[in-house]
């Protein structure tokens, strides 16, 4: 099967400055210590879902061009071409209200704050080869695991050893990634890599952060 989505470069983090990533970084360092110490189940859920959503963040941003100089209110398209699970094709588009004013997600960078409700569904579907309705599903299980419900996880078909795993910047086994692709309907190939790139995102981050700690040591 063709690939459905190519991977794109980690951003460093050098380029987003010390205080735009700080919420994304805190999360991050709680994730990682997932390896080393014992979580609750709502810890482990809200720091996966503060990764996730940084790491959405971090990588969007980057990949859109800065907003116009004139801003303004209007309608836009936004189109999804996707593979199921089954591996059938799909093309959908939906029109939605863009206020240009707004900043998109680099006003996220700038502030260093954002939830899962600050994440815009249509244009996760687009990015990561996914039906709206399942990047609808992927935002309201994060936001649900922000809150320190576990069951946000369980949603989005991952179990404690897939999420440990992604705690060491690692991807689940592939059963976790196909369960993961079926509780989203989305091509097991799409979720890999859409895992990949979240992954190396938040695995680069982690270096700023720990790269910085070391500069402050030498301070």
């Amino acid at each position: 099967m063709k690939k459905v989505m190519e991977n794109s470069a980690a951003p460093s983090g050098r380029l987003l400055g010390a205080k735009t990533i700080s919420k994304f970084v805190l999360a991050i360092a709680a994730i990682s210590s997932l390896a080393q110490t014992s979580c609750t189940d709502r810890e482990v859920a809200a720091g996966m879902a503060g990764a996730a959503v940084g790491a959405i963040i971090v990588g969007s941003a980057h990949s859109h061009h800065a907003p116009a100089p004139r801003c303004g209110t209007t309608r836009r398209e936004i189109c999804s071409s996707h593979r199921d699970y089954w591996g059938v094709y799909h093309r959908t588009c939906r029109w939605e209200v863009y206020d240009s004013c707004h900043g998109g997600y680099r006003r996220y960078l700038l502030s260093g704050v954002a939830k899962a409700a600050d994440l815009n569904a249509n244009e996760i579907a687009s990015r990561y080869s996914m039906s709206f309705e399942s990047a609808e599903l992927l935002v309201s299980a994060l936001a649900k695991s922000e809150s320190g419900d576990p069951a946000g996880l369980s949603a989005l078909g991952l179990e404690r050893n897939d999420v440990e795993r992604l705690a060491k910047f690692e991807l689940p086994e592939s059963n976790g990634i196909d369960r993961m692709a079926r509780a989203l309907n989305q091509a097991p190939e799409a979720t890999k890599a859409m895992l990949e790139q979240l992954v190396a995102i938040a695995q680069a981050q982690d270096a700023a952060r720990r790269e910085a700690d070391r500069a402050a040591q030498m301070n």
